[in-house]
């Protein structure tokens, strides 16, 4: 995974540094499993491809 926390301090010893609290669902897309459950999740909420996807999943467990 990429690490930026030594361009965040250098960032913030030059200027005002300001960062986001997201609130909502995420995912750790740095192992292949996070990566596949981030897409899963993507495409079971998906209006278009949810249902079908779905059975899919279901065909195979």
């Amino acid at each position: 995974e990429i690490q930026l926390t030594d361009a965040m301090d250098a960032l913030m010893a030059q200027q005002a540094f300001y960062a986001y609290e997201y609130e909502g669902v995420s995912h750790d897309c740095g192992s292949t499993l996070g990566w596949l459950t981030a897409n899963a999740a993507l495409a079971l909420d998906n209006p278009e491809l949810g249902a079908a996807y779905k059975e899919f999943l279901k065909s195979r467990l």
